[in-house]
């Protein structure tokens, strides 16, 4: 039920990536001419615009990082091609 939601998750923040980086902590949209955002260096799917507010949602954020970075890692393990995934 974790992954679940963890992936979910990714899902949900694919489709925002998609729409246009927004920053994790404040929702602020990068425009023309900004510098790139940072990403969170546990899961690397949360975004920032800057070193600030990466710092200031280490609290909030870190509940879901982890969940965030086992679906990441399981995603890219099961786009591995031949891999093999047995069910019991």
């Amino acid at each position: 039920s974790e992954l679940y939601s963890a992936l979910k998750g990714l899902r949900f923040l694919s489709f925002i990536a998609g729409c246009g980086l927004r920053c994790g902590r404040c929702a602020r949209q990068l425009g023309p001419g900004d510098r790139g955002m940072h990403p969170c260096t546990g899961c690397l799917v949360v975004q920032y615009c800057s070193k600030t507010c990466q710092d200031e949602d280490r609290g909030g954020h870190g509940t879901d990082c982890a969940k965030m970075a086992i679906a990441v890692f399981i995603a890219k393990w099961l786009s591995t091609p031949g891999t093999v995934v047995a069910l019991r």
